[in-house]
């Protein structure tokens, strides 16, 4: 009888068009407890919540198209067209452990809205928003799933404009931002306009891009937190140093920021923060550390760091010890070359943007080789992990892709 059953899912699934039916455009993920709008498109009725959230008034995500909702709100819409249990069938059977597929793109080359000048800092909330620190551009930009622009603020200072290069949330879903001051006059967030210094020219190389910012005498290096509006609540100065890349994290368990830093003519080290610019600890003086660009912190509450000159990912303790460390140059499984972002999932597996290699590659939790998670995208930069199990990743092509597994 149950296979008779299982059979009829099959049947029924098969009439239907999966990137329409089963799929929902706003995670991407199969759909989950799905519910039908009355334009006729389906979401899952978590996402629906989400997005009503971040979208007032709220609009179909894919027609735009006003949603109205029957008494008891989302969760009393009509449920999808499929049996429940088709879509928990087609799970079992697609599971995709070890790869990760292109599902939509967005970006591009420029200043207007939703174009890049250097995408470097991911960070993906609660509420399906992304947000991508804008480095030339002095600004962080959000965009929901669809890739769809929803807002924009420029990271200032009360005195000064900061490059915007490592960012994060923490628990609050305020934003972290690590950046270099530009050593001119801060301007307005609400203002429509900006201008880049002439030395800032453009270039596709980010080592090169990064010395050239820090060329400046004046400038000094922050992190800044903002509201989720953009903002400004609170800053710290953590120490210029010849580079301008520092990555940032956040420690939600102990309410720290974890922030890198490239000691000039030693061991380069990762520095712990109260909110309050009180440096807690260092952690990495002893290993080796060149310049550590990107970092995170898992659930477990180790310290993981990429080495992009390494090249090596470093992975320590929730008390700044040393645990091991994983990978080397070259283009080999397990090998690197340029590491730039790292991210893990629920699992404990841990995604590292390995730039130089052209690819997106998957370790255990142990650091044990397990996949090309992604390949063929140029020199990626920062990857993050949503809770559904997309990878975000940005490149040097200034352009952000959603991958769904």
């Amino acid at each position: 009888m149950a296979a008779a059953s299982e059979g009829h899912e099959l049947i029924e699934l098969l009439s239907f068009n999966k990137e329409e039916d089963l799929t929902c455009s706003i995670c991407l993920d199969l759909l989950t407890a799905p519910k039908t709008l009355p334009c006729g498109h389906t979401f899952c009725q978590d996402c629906l919540l989400e997005h009503a959230a971040v979208q007032v008034p709220s609009v179909c995500p894919l027609c735009r198209f006003a949603i109205k909702t029957p008494p008891g709100g989302i969760p009393n819409l009509p449920n999808g067209r499929l049996d429940p249990n088709v879509y928990d069938t087609i799970k079992n059977l697609e599971k995709h452990e070890d790869k990760w597929i292109e599902c939509r793109t967005f970006g591009g080359t420029g200043s207007q809205r939703g174009q890049f000048r250097g995408p470097r800092g991911l960070a993906v909330s609660d509420r399906g928003e992304i947000f991508v620190a804008d480095y030339r551009n002095k600004r962080v930009q959000v965009f929901d799933f669809q890739g769809t622009f929803l807002s924009s603020f420029y990271t200032v200072l009360p005195e000064e404009d900061i490059y915007p290069y490592g960012l994060t949330l923490d628990s609050g879903g305020n934003i972290w931002v690590t950046g270099r001051a530009s050593g001119s006059t801060a301007r307005s967030s609400k203002s429509s306009s900006f201008a880049l210094l002439d030395y800032f020219g453009m270039t596709t190389n980010s080592s090169q891009y990064d010395r050239e910012i820090s060329s400046s005498s004046s400038s000094r290096d922050f992190a800044v937190l903002y509201t989720r509006q953009g903002r400004y609540l609170i800053h710290f100065d953590i120490q210029k140093t010849r580079w301008a890349a520092r990555g940032v994290a956040m420690d939600t368990s102990e309410n720290n920021v974890v922030v890198t830093k490239v000691n000039d003519g030693g061991d380069s080290v990762v520095q712990v923060f109260k909110p309050n610019g009180t440096l807690l600890k260092t952690i990495g003086d002893q290993q080796g550390m060149e310049y550590p660009h990107y970092v995170t912190v898992d659930k477990e509450g180790r310290v993981l760091v990429s080495d992009s000159a390494g090249p090596y990912v470093y992975v320590y303790d929730k008390e700044g010890e040393f645990l091991f460390k994983f990978g080397g140059w070259g283009e080999g499984e397990g090998q690197l070359n340029r590491p730039h972002g790292i991210c893990t999932d629920t699992s404990g597996r841990i995604f590292v943007a390995d730039s130089g290699n052209d690819r997106v590659d998957m370790f255990d939790s142990r650091g044990g080789f397990l996949s090309h998670a992604i390949s063929d995208i140029k020199q990626p930069l920062s990857v993050v992990m949503t809770r559904r199990r997309n990878l975000v990743v940005s490149n040097s092509e200034n352009v952000v892709t959603i991958f769904h597994n």
